[in-house]
């Protein structure tokens, strides 16, 4: 709709990111994080660390599960 978002509060750049159902999305970070917004009220709903490197992409199978890669 040309909305932007235009801060999502990483501690480091975000590399990736991907819309996910429910009006959500995810981010992938230098932090190695992945976090799950909420777009409409901009907050984050979820947080995963596991990764040791950059998050450098994510893609969706289906609607429930969301991989990512890494700099691992």
């Amino acid at each position: 709709t040309g909305n932007r978002i235009g801060f999502l509060p990483h501690p480091a750049g975000v590399q990736a990111m991907i819309p996910l159902p429910g009006g959500r999305l995810a981010t992938g970070s230098k932090d190695h994080s992945i976090r799950i917004w909420d777009l409409q009220s901009l907050q984050e709903i979820s947080r995963f660390r596991g990764h040791t490197g950059d998050i450098t992409s994510l893609t969706m199978a289906g609607k429930q599960v969301l991989f990512s890669g890494s700099l691992d």
